[in-house]
């Protein structure tokens, strides 16, 4: 039996090389990835295949960058919302609306569902005044006249909005949305249900 030796490059050269083919190669190609996975619509996208990845292995990697591992679909659902409806990647010094028909999103689930704020790219929740990092199905919101429910995104609370409806975003950084769905409806697990589409607003 025959060995061959394979020749290793090792110091500080190396690792300085190694380090910028991360920064400048493989971390753009991973966050161009993030941008449009799955299943798209209104801003949003989903892995159907969460749990179950297979050999899509963006996908796996961006769950396993944001939260270690995911359920499946019929346990929970994630969607995750980085583009507003300009085209435009979430910015947190934006002012940003996001509104449900009425009923939702609590007719879409069966146990309950949560909506998180994350700074990008770093993927961590937002610190702010009122210590608040989600919106979930406990929450108290207070609904439009119309019978809709608007969750405002912005950095402050807008003026003429309830506290209860806002979720504080981070100014001058970008952020991602998380919109958790656990044992959700067969609208959601078909991919008929969407969530809104995330609409940037002139209100402040």
């Amino acid at each position: 039996m025959s060995v061959v030796a394979a020749h290793v490059a090792t110091g500080d050269e190396a690792a300085a090389a190694v380090d910028d083919i991360i920064r400048t190669k493989a971390w753009p190609a991973f966050l161009a990835g993030t941008k449009g996975f799955g299943t798209q619509r209104n801003g949003w996208s989903v892995a159907f295949g969460a749990g179950r990845f297979g050999n899509d292995v963006l996908a796996r990697d961006i769950v396993d960058y944001g939260g270690l591992w995911a359920n499946t679909v019929e346990e929970a659902i994630y969607f995750v919302g980085q583009l507003g409806n300009d085209g435009e990647l979430l910015d947190g010094s934006k002012t940003y609306e996001i509104r449900f028909a009425p009923g939702e999103p609590d007719a879409q689930v069966q146990a309950f569902w949560s909506l998180t704020v994350y700074s990008v790219p770093d993927y961590r929740v937002v610190p702010n005044p009122i210590s608040r990092y989600d919106i979930n199905s406990e929450a108290s919101l207070a609904p439009n006249d119309d019978g809709t429910t608007s969750i405002w995104l912005a950095p402050q609370r807008p003026a003429d909005t309830a506290e209860s409806n806002w979720l504080p975003t981070p100014a001058n950084q970008g952020f991602s949305l998380n919109l958790r769905l656990y044992v959700a409806h067969e609208p959601a697990l078909r991919g008929e249900w969407f969530p809104p589409e995330i609409v940037p607003t002139t209100t402040s």
